[in-house]
């Protein structure tokens, strides 16, 4: 103001002045007047857009909610207002691309977003359990066995529990000692929790064991001493 003070008002009257800074609930015109004792000027209006801030979001999940490292888990959840946005910090500054693949336990910040403004967060946790690496030193014992004999298999890991499989898959496990019928290879993986190594092969050559003889006869059957 050129001469007087300026006060701000809620109504083109002039009647009711409002605090300053000002927090409307909605979009609101605001009426500023050079006050000089108690003669106003004309009023210059300002307004201050709201955008509404959404509620948190709910139903927010991780699927899966347990994964092994390396692998990955997808980030959801329901905004009634807004899109949803997942964060790695509290403050809502780094997004993230979903589906995340942490490496260790991380906790995400879900927040549903309306143009700039954010809800409260809330919070969604991938735990992660590490993946071993494949087993060294494996080995069959014997590594050729005759039909009908058995081979110990084994291995070592650094993390995890040693597991033998029938398939590449890893998805059947095998009795250990083993006792296959032709030449078979086995599939050892290192096991910690429900997370499987990649695995090392290792394999049993058989030999097929002969039916034992047949028309097995001496002749002549009899003999004397010396003949």
């Amino acid at each position: 103001c050129a001469l007087g003070t300026i006060a701000f008002y809620s109504d083109a009257a002039l009647t009711t002045t409002v605090t300053n800074p000002v927090s409307p609930t909605t979009t609101t015109t605001y009426y500023a007047s050079c006050v000089n004792v108690t003669c106003k000027s004309p009023a210059t209006t300002v307004s201050v857009s709201v955008t509404t801030t959404p509620a948190a979001p709910t139903a927010v999940t991780a699927s899966p909610a347990t994964i092994c490292s390396g692998a990955s888990s997808t980030l959801s959840g329901t905004c009634a207002l807004g899109t949803i946005a997942f964060y790695s910090d509290a403050a809502l500054t780094t997004t993230v691309t979903n589906p995340v693949s942490p490496t260790v336990t991380t906790t995400y910040y879900a927040s549903c977003v309306n143009l700039t403004c954010k809800s409260p967060a809330t919070t969604v946790s991938v735990s992660v359990t590490t993946t071993p690496a494949a087993p060294t030193a494996v080995t069959a014992s014997p590594s050729s066995i005759c039909s009908g004999s058995s081979s110990t298999l084994s291995g070592t890991c650094a993390l995890g529990t040693i597991a033998f499989y029938s398939d590449a898959a890893l998805t059947t496990t095998v009795t250990n000692p083993v006792s296959p019928t032709t030449t078979t290879t086995y599939y050892a993986s290192c096991v910690n929790v429900t997370c499987k190594s990649l695995a090392t092969t290792v394999s049993v050559s058989v030999t097929t064991t002969p039916a034992a003889p047949t028309a097995v006869t001496a002749s002549p059957a009899t003999i004397c001493s010396g003949a």
